[in-house]
């Protein structure tokens, strides 16, 4: 049975809340926190011709915690470009399999099962 439009007001603050959530991952440097990525966000990356870079870009901006973007950090690890910090810090495979984890809290790479509806014959 499909969701009714009641099921959704009544769940409007859970669903909202849902999409703020933040996310723990196991890391080579230890656990790092992320948050998932916006709609606007993911809008912004596709743009991006290098996948590399793009990936590197992800996590650079959902990790919250420790924050990449810290000037200090930027410093002590040489960095010229704040999106130097990903590639400093995490092993060049883990980049890839980071980006997934992070993608997979949004929904993307999930798989959304599809069931044929049977419509009632009179």
């Amino acid at each position: 049975m499909a969701v009714s439009v009641q099921d959704l007001i009544a769940k409007k603050e859970s669903i909202e809340a849902k999409k703020k959530q933040t996310y723990d991952f196991d890391t080579s440097i230890g656990t790092v926190t992320a948050t998932m990525p916006s709609l606007s966000f993911m809008a912004e990356m596709s743009t991006m011709d290098d996948t590399s870079e793009a990936e590197q870009f992800l996590v650079l901006s959902m990790i919250t915690a420790p924050n990449l973007k810290d000037k200090e950090l930027q410093q002590a690890y040489e960095c010229v470009e704040p999106i130097d910090i990903v590639r400093k810090l995490f092993l060049p495979g883990e980049i890839g399999e980071l980006t997934k984890a992070i993608l997979r809290t949004a929904g993307f790479g999930k798989g959304i099962e599809a069931k044929l509806h049977d419509e009632l014959k009179n």
